[in-house]
């Protein structure tokens, strides 16, 4: 198994950017995730008592992009950055919609990959013998048709835990989400034939396990992987650059060699 990057979802206020720059320098395989709905996105309150961890507001985003560019201007290198939808911005894609476009224009630009989090009836597996609702698939392409007329720059993909979704389309990338991989699982994974996250609830405890689980049935496949809740601080929720450092370290046997 080959990890072409590692993306850390969640970057808020709680890291200082100097600790995202100083971390990517020293590990070029990062990519940053930055995660909101409209909930977040609209909330003028930045520390709000019932704000998700991980979830930012238009106002955070504002500062990144003031601070990200004052970086880049001092003589910086550019981050690897992908944008993490959820709620009503992929509910609306999945309708053809381009609600996210005209909300978000100002921010799109900054972000390499925009990844859209599917509404909870798309994570749903078929039971056995089932076949997945044609109305899935047939709204993915309504979502695939109009990220094409969009005719942006940014790379695009869907987080699942449903891989019977997997259409093999040239435009969208899958990102799996699950605690296990069950048969039917690893057999539709095995026959995607593009580059592919997996979300596998990573944590710095069990990583080393879980690779070597992964590796089993990937094979040689090249994939990236995608953490979330495990670069925070147990105590006080905010993230833990030491965290971050120790994945790193731990999964950088595994990554290609154009990112060392």
């Amino acid at each position: 198994m080959r990890i072409n990057k590692i993306n850390f979802t969640g970057i808020d206020q709680t890291m200082p950017m100097k600790h995202i720059f100083d971390l990517s320098q020293e590990y070029p395989f990062i990519e940053w995730g930055i995660a909101t709905d409209q909930d977040h996105f609209n909330s003028s309150i930045v520390f709000a008592k019932n704000r998700t961890p991980g979830f930012v507001s238009k106002h955070y985003l504002s500062h990144f992009l003031d601070s990200y560019l004052e970086y880049v201007i001092n003589g910086k290198s550019t981050l690897s950055l992908s944008f993490h939808l959820h709620s009503m911005w992929p509910e609306r894609a999945l309708q053809g919609f381009s609600t996210f476009q005209s909300d978000l224009d100002t921010f799109i630009p900054l972000f390499k990959r925009i990844q859209f989090y599917l509404p909870r009836e798309y994570q749903e597996l078929p039971k056995k013998d089932q076949e997945l609702p044609k109305k899935d698939i047939a709204n993915l392409d309504k979502m695939v048709l109009m990220l094409k007329e969009l005719d942006l720059d940014n790379q695009f993909s869907i987080s699942t835990a449903n891989s019977n979704l997997v259409n093999n389309n040239d435009l969208l990338s899958f990102v799996y989400r699950g605690d296990h991989f069950s048969k039917t699982d690893k057999e539709n994974i095995s026959q995607d034939p593009t580059l592919f996250g997996i979300d596998y609830n990573f944590s710095a405890e069990n990583l080393e396990e879980k690779l070597k689980s992964l590796e089993d049935f990937l094979g040689d496949r090249e994939v990236w992987l995608e953490i979330f809740h495990a670069i925070r601080n147990d105590k006080d929720n905010k993230i833990d650059s030491n965290k971050i450092n120790c994945i790193c370290k731990l999964v950088s046997n595994y990554v290609t060699t154009a990112h060392q």
